[in-house]
């Protein structure tokens, strides 16, 4: 009779309605601390910061510093445009998710010119996508500087270990084209999905 209680404690926490907003602030962490978790918890965000990162960790990265200052400076763009409009593009950013992943898969060495745009619509895109409805004032602020930090050091870590990975040995190197498999069926998973929901 004693898990009973818990059990219908349990449900009732369940049932109770409660506000929900897409790309809501987590309770207690701070506006900062929000801002750098918020692409994390985004999977549309997260698919496509992997691509692109991997993308510029698999072939030579050092030679693609413009490709990553078009991204960063695209990003912060975007994060400042959505202090003002509200955008929904989660199924471009699916799309270009599934771009990415197809071009670790094929492996193909694109030129700085083509990385450099890629990498500066993905950075709008994230940008644009990262509105904070709940938040007001300082504390979209300081949402919005967490999540440039964020999404600009979540690629440089890929961009590492795909380079790390690629130089090791072939059957890493094949790991990473699985990843980018798998993050180019993810996206287009969730494309058709968002599709369908709408």
């Amino acid at each position: 009779m004693n898990y009973l209680r818990p059990i219908l404690l349990g449900v009732i926490v369940l049932l109770a309605p409660f506000p929900s907003w897409a790309h809501s602030p987590i309770a207690g962490v701070g506006s900062f601390y929000n801002g750098l978790l918020h692409p994390v918890f985004v999977p549309a965000h997260m698919l496509l910061l992997l691509g692109v990162g991997i993308i510029l960790g698999l072939h030579t990265p050092s030679r693609d510093k413009a490709a990553f200052a078009c991204f960063g400076l695209a990003s912060v763009i975007g994060l400042i445009v959505t202090i003002y409009f509200s955008t929904n593009i989660e199924l471009v950013i699916y799309a270009v998710a599934g771009i990415t992943g197809g071009l670790i898969l094929a492996n193909i060495n694109t030129p700085l010119w083509f990385k450099s745009v890629l990498l500066g619509v993905a950075g709008l895109l994230i940008g644009l996508d990262s509105r904070q409805d709940a938040l007001t004032g300082q504390d979209k602020t300081l949402t919005l500087i967490g999540n440039a930090i964020s999404v600009n050091l979540l690629v440089l870590y890929a961009m590492v270990l795909a380079n790390f990975l690629s130089k090791k040995n072939w059957q890493l190197l094949i790991g990473l084209r699985v990843a980018g498999s798998w993050i180019s069926a993810i996206s287009l998973l969730m494309f058709a999905f968002a599709i369908t929901t709408k």
